[in-house]
Formats: C-alpha cells, sequence, structure tokens
C-alpha cells in the first residue's frame, strides 16, 4: 500500500467549537494545493489530516507542497495498517528492519486518540519496545536515542512514522476573512502579507503605479511577487490603480512636507472602497513603526483618522533586519530589490515626521482628496494573474 501524509495542526485545537470548521478549510487547503497530483483523499481523523496518494512517486511533490500550507504545523510520510498490536508490529518490524541494530538506540513514541485500544500508549511503547529489543538487540534509550519510532492510534487505524517535517504553523487561510494588502513593490509590504495570510486571511491586492496605464505592471516585479505569495493560498487577483491625479493635483499643495501623507491617505480610502466591492474586513499595509516618516504615530494618527476598517500592521514591532531575514526565507527578497518605478520614491521629498492633524484636514480640502478617490477609482484595472 502507498505510504500516507499525516498532517498535524497546532492552534486549532485550541478553538473549541469552531475547531471542526478549521480543520475543514485545512483540508480543503490541503488539497487545492496538491490538485495537480494524483489524490486519492484528504480526509480529517480524530486529530490529524490524512492526505492519500496513489503512488509513492508523489510524494516529493507533495511534501514540498504542504511545506507552504498555512495550519500546518507538522507532518510526516506513515505507514498506515489495522488498529491491531500484531498489525503495528509486523509493520514496524518491515520499516525498521534495515535502521536498527545492537549498535543503535531507539525510542518508541506512542499516542493513543482511540481511548478504546485495549492498551494505554505507555503499554504500546513497552510492547513495541520489548519487540524490536529481541528483534535487532537495539538498546532503548528514552533521553538521547538514535532513532525514534512514532505510532499514533485513531479510530480503525494505525499510523507508524520516523520523523516530523516542520511546516509552517499559522491558521488556514480563509478562516479569517478577506483582507485588502497594499503591494508596493519594496522588500516591507509582501512580508506583511505573507504573515497576514500566516493568521488566516486570505488577500487581494491592491498597487498604486505612476504609469499612464498598468500595462507596465502586468510583467513587473510585481507580478512576481504576486504568484510568489499566491505559492501560499492567497489570490492572484490584483487592482492596479494609477498615481497620476494625485502626482498632478500635489505638483502645487501649498506644503509640500505632507505629499506623503497625502497620498498614504488616498490609498487607504481607496483600498476601503475595494474592500466594499470585494467585502474584506481590513487593509494590510507593510509599516513598521518609526522605520519611516510615514510610519511614526503622528503620521498613522493623520493617515487612519476617520476610516471605517482597521488598518492592520502586522511588521509595526519588526525592524528591517528581521524584516530582511523574513523575505530571504520566503522567496520575496530578491524580486523586491529589483529595480521599479515606486510611488512613494517620487512622492517622499522630505515629508514631515510630525504631521499635525488639522493641518491634514485643511491640505486634504485644498486638493480635494475625496475627488481623486473617485477619479482614481474609475481608472482601476483589475488584473487576474
Amino acid at each position: 500500500m502507498p505510504k500516507v501524509i499525516l498532517v498535524h495542526h497546532s492552534e486549532i485545537a485550541l478553538k473549541g467549537m469552531n475547531r471542526s470548521k478549521f480543520e475543514s478549510t485545512l483540508a480543503r487547503n490541503i488539497k487545492n494545493k496538491l490538485k495537480e497530483l494524483n489524490l486519492e483523499e484528504v480526509s480529517k481523523t480524530q486529530t490529524r489530516v490524512v492526505v492519500r496518494l496513489r503512488s509513492d512517486e508523489l510524494l516529493p511533490k507533495a511534501v514540498s507542497s504542504i511545506k507552504k500550507v498555512f495550519g500546518v504545523k507538522w507532518f510526516t510520510i506513515a505507514e498506515e495498517c489495522e488498529e491491531d498490536i500484531n498489525k503495528i508490529r509486523d509493520t514496524i518490524f518491515s520499516l525498521c528492519n534495515n535502521l536498527l541494530s545492537e549498535n543503535v538506540s531507539f525510542r518508541v513514541v506512542a499516542k493513543r486518540a482511540n481511548k478504546s485500544f485495549p492498551l494505554s500508549s505507555m503499554q504500546l511503547e513497552e510492547e513495541v519496545g520489548a519487540f524490536l529489543v529481541n528483534k535487532f538487540k537495539a538498546k532503548v534509550d528514552l533521553k538521547n536515542p538514535t532513532r525514534k519510532i512514532y505510532i499514533e492510534i485513531t479510530k480503525g487505524k494505525s499510523y507508524i512514522y520516523l520523523e516530523k517535517i516542520q511546516g509552517p504553523g499559522g491558521l488556514p487561510v480563509g478562516v479569517a476573512g478577506k483582507l485588502v494588502s497594499l503591494i508596493s513593490g519594496g522588500i516591507d509590504s509582501p512580508v506583511a502579507s505573507w504573515l497576514a495570510m500566516k493568521r488566516g486571511a486570505q488577500l487581494v491586492y491592491l498597487h498604486f503605479h505612476p504609469y499612464e496605464s498598468s500595462e507596465m505592471v502586468k510583467n513587473s516585479k510585481i507580478k512576481e511577487l504576486i504568484l510568489l505569495l499566491s505559492e501560499w493560498g492567497s489570490s492572484k487577483k490584483l487592482y492596479a490603480a494609477p498615481s497620476s491625479e494625485f502626482l498632478l493635483r500635489s505638483i502645487s499643495l501649498s506644503t509640500p512636507k505632507y505629499n506623503l501623507h497625502l497620498f498614504k491617505k488616498l490609498m487607504f480610502r481607496v483600498a476601503e472602497e475595494i474592500a466594499k466591492k470585494e467585502n474584506a474586513k481590513g487593509i494590510v499595509t507593510g509599516d513598521s513603526l518609526s522605520q519611516k516618516a510615514s510610519q511614526t504615530l503622528e503620521a498613522m494618527q493623520v493617515t487612519d483618522t476617520g476610516m471605517s476598517l482597521p488598518i492592520i500592521r502586522p511588521l509595526l514591532g519588526y525592524d528591517k533586519d528581521e524584516i530582511v531575514s523574513l523575505a530571504e526565507k520566503i522567496g520575496t527578497y530578491e524580486p523586491s530589490i529589483k529595480e521599479y518605478k515606486d510611488c512613494c520614491s517620487i512622492i517622499a521629498k522630505h515629508p514631515s515626521t510630525k504631521p499635525n492633524y488639522s493641518t491634514f484636514v485643511k491640505l486634504e480640502k485644498e486638493i480635494n482628496l475625496e475627488e481623486i478617490v473617485q477619479e482614481t477609482l474609475k481608472n482601476i484595472e483589475v488584473i487576474e494573474f
């Protein structure tokens, strides 16, 4: 029989009456991630999600894919057998035949989810341990064994495996609802998007560009970043918004050091309107507290005031080195540092670090920001990569 992949989640187990919903979403996300493989079944046991493939040849691709499914704490390639001590012994003997010897120490770790199984977890460990000592002359070492043999007993099935493969953790994408993520093409915003997904949010993206049309965006690093993030479960949907109207009107602004803050408010307002259309519950941005002039508390106060949706800042407490390290880990760093004409770099000319709210409100009226919002919305193009 082909091996199975046994998927373990941790935080989901704490969700009480909502646990079943979270587990079903995780199982569905795994199935979607593996849809190109020849799947036989993705099912739930008492405490795990079980993935069955029609061939062991597909295991390497499946392992690589499951490493990018949020909600998976760890998983393993397991042997499946009946819930019977003799079958368990036979399966373990076959699995360990070339692994254990008198020079190799081991430990058996058993977990009995099905309490009707006649042996307790400790009794099962003792029973199998004695069997392996007798067959292979190997030594039991409970503290620092060379090998660990894991046994899990569920209703009707037993699973035996030798190692655990780390998953990304977090919650299944989709259980927390939908968010609009502002993606600039820099290092920070893709990492913020990734962290929002890790907490179960589904994303659609909003990007402001300085071009006459969105054609330049379609084959830029923005596409590359969104496709990379989609490997972790987000959508590939992008709202490409022109910044031309704002750039034109802001030339004559009486207080230029407020340009960047006004532009950020424009982005939030446009994102808010898109969120209404998408039934999204908030806006994600890559702000890190005090990293830039537009990310001070005073700046956040003027841009956030009056917004009807929460502005979510997953990177608020991260420093730049931590953000870069995470970008490298998830694969977005190299695309992020490619050359690209970024709106904020055009607008940000000595911005105020402590903008005054009353002055900001006057400048909103001076530039007629709400009119710019409506004009920008008219010219947005929706791109499905």
